[in-house]
């Protein structure tokens, strides 16, 4: 962390902290290194941290010999003054040829710090991956409390990691641009697409169970004061079931809208963070739907959309659960789906 390149000049950022007028800068930052190793110091289990600095894949290969694990770090910067050249981490093209290179030899962990998409070409080649955004000073501590268990990751990825640049909406070079993407941004870019990871992703050290999904009127009685002034309120447990770790899962709500609405293959409409559930712990979340929530822009402004509604709700936006249908008619909304027109 150059603190003083920083200071001298107000776009630079770092792996720690963005670049611009937003800009914290981290001061004294924990790496990743000095975070594992002392980890290492407050922990029973026999553990020595030793750290490969340079970009040699032989030498950082020979260098890993006598290790149970690898960990390689990379990173990527990136300001609000200026666009980022590519979604390339810094130097990428190491920490693939070290993956590669180790990968039938020991287990390989890609640990990153980057600012939103990266490409992660080394990711069939590794066994684990950890990212964090530009997470300041203590991110080295953060780091080593997921990788040593003492706290059990439950984020989920705001965006979609793609797998090649081809795959995002290049950006345009010229002065006038064409928005032919249309509404087929964000999520929806990636309909149809291989991705890395996509949006809504994340994984813990407890695994999860949905089951029980309910749809109801808004107005019915007994429901959750989440669900207040709602159309429709849906309804899904979450369960714990694995046998070691408390857990906290983010349960997302996906909509697809009727055919003729025109609107992407799904969208996001709702997500709920769960309590801490201890193994076999479950807890039931709700996720109200608003008129806004089954609406359409037109040419006179938002208006109910009619026809024939899809709920998913799940894990993400490419790890669905649980699904129901709705209808849509005329400016009511029913959770029987035969009242679509």
């Amino acid at each position: 962390q150059d603190v003083q390149r920083q200071l001298s000049d107000w776009m630079a950022g770092s792996y720690y902290n963005i670049g611009g007028s937003g800009r914290v800068i981290a001061g004294d930052v924990v790496t990743i290194f000095a975070g594992v190793k002392a980890k290492c110091s407050e922990t029973d289990a026999k553990c020595t941290a030793t750290l490969y600095s340079g970009t040699n894949v032989s030498a950082a290969v020979q260098a890993s010999e006598n290790a149970d694990v690898v960990f390689i770090c990379g990173g990527a910067t990136s300001t609000e003054g200026g666009d980022r050249e590519s979604l390339s981490v810094d130097d990428e093209a190491f920490l693939t040829e070290v993956a590669a290179a180790l990968k039938t030899k020991l287990p390989v962990v890609a640990l990153t710090m980057i600012p939103a998409q990266t490409l992660m070409p080394w990711i069939d080649n590794v066994e684990a991956a950890l990212s964090v955004f530009l997470a300041g000073s203590y991110t080295g501590d953060a780091f080593a409390a997921a990788i040593f268990g003492c706290s059990n990751p439950s984020a989920k990825l705001p965006i979609t990691i793609p797998k090649t640049e081809e795959d995002t909406i290049l950006p345009c070079q010229e002065v006038e641009c064409e928005y032919s993407e249309k509404l087929k941004v964000g999520l929806a870019a990636y309909e149809g697409k291989n991705v890395t990871f996509p949006f809504g992703h994340g994984l813990s050290y407890a695994t999860f169970q949905y089951s029980s999904l309910h749809v109801s009127k808004g107005c019915s009685p007994g429901l959750p004061k989440v669900c207040s002034g709602s159309v429709l309120c849906v309804l899904a447990t979450i369960k714990n079931t694995g046998l070691v770790y408390s857990g906290v899962e983010v349960a997302q709500l996906y909509l697809t809208y009727p055919e003729s609405a025109g609107e992407p293959a799904k969208l996001l409409r709702g997500f709920v963070r769960t309590g801490d559930l201890k193994p076999h712990g479950h807890e039931e979340v709700a996720f109200p739907l608003f008129e806004r929530d089954v609406s359409i822009y037109g040419p006179s402004g938002w208006m109910m959309a009619n026809g024939l509604f899809v709920i998913h709700v799940g894990a993400s936006s490419r790890d669905l659960r649980l699904s129901s249908k709705f209808g849509s008619c005329k400016g009511k909304v029913s959770p029987n789906p035969h009242h679509a027109c």
